[in-house]
């Protein structure tokens, strides 16, 4: 089950490194919409080139962000850092308990077409 797990991580960021960065004048006005309206006071955008999806990186409430979306305008992941005050108090509490030597630094929100989970970074007091 963890080597299954493992090769999902590793093709779902693996694309990462091989992404080739365009200007936004380049993306598809139809892609660049989408993006706008779901998030329209985002700011520093950095656009990437993957397989024929369009990757951006943006700041939004000083947060950092990452969507992919395809040709077509389709989300198809949505990655969303989250503050430590935006983790639910229980998840807090949950995870202090199970790991007494370690405590929250932040999170993510990982949202796929089909599928929705957080992870969350943890140091070693």
């Amino acid at each position: 089950m963890i080597r299954i797990l493992g090769i999902l991580l590793f093709v779902f960021f693996a694309g990462d490194i091989l992404a080739q960065n365009i200007s936004q004048g380049k993306i598809p006005a139809l892609v660049v919409n989408v993006l706008q309206s779901h998030y329209s006071p985002a700011e520093e955008f950095k656009w990437e080139l993957e397989n024929g999806n369009y990757l951006v990186y943006f700041r939004m409430n000083s947060k950092s962000n990452k969507q992919v979306i395809d040709y077509k305008g389709k989300v198809l992941k949505n990655v969303q850092n989250l503050f430590v005050s935006e983790i639910t108090k229980v998840v807090q509490e949950t995870i202090r308990k199970k790991v007494v030597y370690f405590d929250i630094s932040d999170g993510d929100k990982l949202s796929f077409s089909w599928w929705q989970y957080n992870s969350y970074h943890l140091l070693g007091n």
